[in-house]
């Protein structure tokens, strides 16, 4: 590999840390404003909130595999057919995600309104609105 292909796998791997650190940044902060916001509701919401930390860790993981992969990279080729293979994997994993998330937050605001309706429904059946 010549100098520009170090240059460029060097450059390629550092841009890959650096996106792979502000999201693990926004990732963090996205976990704390979501734990605050769930603190008091129900075990579907705290579910979703841990499925959504298990996609944030998988994305991350594969990032850090990815940038591993590029730093031993030997040619440019290897580099493009490397990023290439990644977006490609991303692409059907981030469909996967989406479904699963999409279920489990169905299940998330279906859990938290479960008692409400419960209650309205009692209220209903002793004959009082308020």
């Amino acid at each position: 590999m010549n100098a520009h292909d170090d240059t460029f796998a060097h450059d390629a791997a550092q841009q890959t840390r650096n996106a792979v650190e502000q999201f693990n940044r926004h990732a963090n902060n996205a976990a704390t404003a979501l734990e605050k916001t769930v603190d008091g509701a129900g075990r579907e919401i705290k579910d979703f909130q841990l499925q959504v930390l298990e996609i944030l860790e998988t994305n991350i993981m594969s990032a850090l595999d990815l940038a591993k992969k590029l730093s031993a990279a030997k040619s440019l080729p290897d580099v493009i057919q490397l990023q290439s293979a990644y977006m490609k994997d991303q692409m059907t994993t981030a469909t996967s995600h989406m479904d699963t998330l999409r279920q489990a937050w169905l299940d998330a605001v279906s859990g938290v309104f479960e008692p409400m309706k419960r209650n309205a429904m009692t209220t209903l059946q002793r004959g009082r609105i308020c």
